[in-house]
């Protein structure tokens, strides 16, 4: 199952459950939708929020969606790529067909992604040492980025990919 799929039968399971904790479905609803909106990474203040928020956002907290971070006199949540995610189609997600991209600083990568076609943009610029299904681990070299460049590939070009996946 898919991760938006994955997420969103344990969002259905907690909205449904909402009513038998006192909390009305609906206001739990627009608020996932609304959270959904918000920008990753950036930190929103926990004092905005109502109290029936708060606790989402507790439960929010454990599932992976946001973070919570303390200050001295005031709290903060940031949202994550899966809160982010919330509000795309589960059927017609291209980064759920296409997979996330992690580089590490010593430009290894590992690539999340069952596609062929996300496989093959990245064999034009790095070496892919060895392929499992759903994961990819190779690494960027100098001769592999200049091979790219060779075949017409620029270095913003596979900037821009990274930085979408």
């Amino acid at each position: 199952m898919e991760t938006n799929a994955q997420l969103w039968y344990i969002m259905r399971e907690y909205i449904s459950s909402a009513e038998e904790r006192g909390v009305d479905p609906t206001d739990l609803i627009s608020f996932l939708l609304e959270l959904s909106f918000h920008t990753q990474g950036a930190a929103y203040s926990l004092s905005t929020l109502t109290e029936v928020q708060r606790v989402a956002i507790m439960d929010l907290m454990e599932l992976g969606l946001v973070k919570l971070q303390q200050g001295r006199k005031d709290s903060w949540f940031i949202p994550t790529k899966l809160a982010t995610n919330l509000s795309s189609s589960l059927s017609d997600s291209a980064a759920s067909k296409e997979g996330i991209v992690v580089v590490e600083t010593n430009f290894r990568l590992y690539a999340y992604s069952a596609s062929k076609l996300h496989c093959e943009i990245l064999r034009l610029f790095s070496r892919v040492e060895y392929q499992l299904p759903n994961l990819i681990v190779g690494a960027i070299t100098k001769e592999s980025l200049y091979g790219a460049f060779d075949n017409g590939i620029t270095a913003e070009q596979i900037i821009s990919f990274l930085q979408q996946n």
